[in-house]
């Protein structure tokens, strides 16, 4: 098991390697885990691409001692505390980094952090919507830091691929999603990842409580499309 931080950032179960589906991000994915030296790796996507997953999953499956940290969860004004200590891992990975922008002390508080890292010759990893090159920072001395990073970018999932991901995340809900019932879906919600799986999330409380499989029908009637 890899060390983690001592507050409540618990990584998720179902965000593994195995359930993580690269697509066209595999080169992406073989960059992450063989992160070396004292490397900053800036990972772009916008939301409901799997960066959080991918960051996650990174965590779980190593044996170096990698800690993960969401910014999302971590209020700008406390990010100086969140960060304190983590020198002492073998990789630090903070997701959704952009959270702390604007704020000129906690961007403090990440330099503080990337210049310790480097000293210890240890990855650092941040994960943001924008690139790098359009990151909006506070100060100059992080932006300069942001743009000097090893740029990463996670592509969009081809359709075949995002119908492996939502019956992947079927499976696991225990449903069975019939050809029929995933075409319907991309036609009538669109291919946006992020929506097509709040929906299955929708209709499997709704198949629970009426004890029902998933049909175009029963879809359409629980949807109201």
């Amino acid at each position: 098991m890899s060390a983690q931080l001592p507050l409540p950032f618990e990584l998720r179960d179902e965000f593994t390697l195995e359930t993580f589906v690269a697509g066209p991000n595999g080169a992406v994915v073989d960059a992450l885990q063989t992160l070396a030296g004292g490397v900053f790796v800036w990972l772009a996507a916008p939301s409901g691409r799997g960066k959080s997953h991918l960051l996650q999953a990174l965590c779980g499956a190593s044996k170096r001692r990698l800690v993960y940290v969401p910014a999302s969860a971590v209020p700008a004004a406390s990010a100086a505390a969140s960060l304190d200590g983590l020198s002492a891992f073998d990789a630090v990975l903070i997701d959704d980094v952009d959270r702390w922008h604007g704020t000129p002390a906690a961007e403090a508080a990440l330099i503080g952090l990337y210049q310790s890292l480097r000293a210890g010759d240890t990855p650092l990893v941040c994960s943001a919507v924008a690139p790098a090159a359009g990151a909006v920072t506070a100060t100059a001395d992080w932006g300069s830091r942001v743009r000097g990073a090893q740029a990463l970018t996670l592509s969009e999932l081809s359709e075949d691929d995002r119908v492996h991901v939502l019956r992947q995340r079927a499976a696991r809900l225990g449903l069975d999603l019939g050809e029929e019932v995933v075409a319907y879906l991309l036609r009538r919600l669109g291919r946006g990842l992020p929506e097509l799986l709040a929906v299955l999330a929708r209709l499997d409380r709704a198949a629970l409580a009426e004890q029902r499989r998933l049909t175009v029908p029963f879809v359409r009637k629980a949807l109201r499309l």
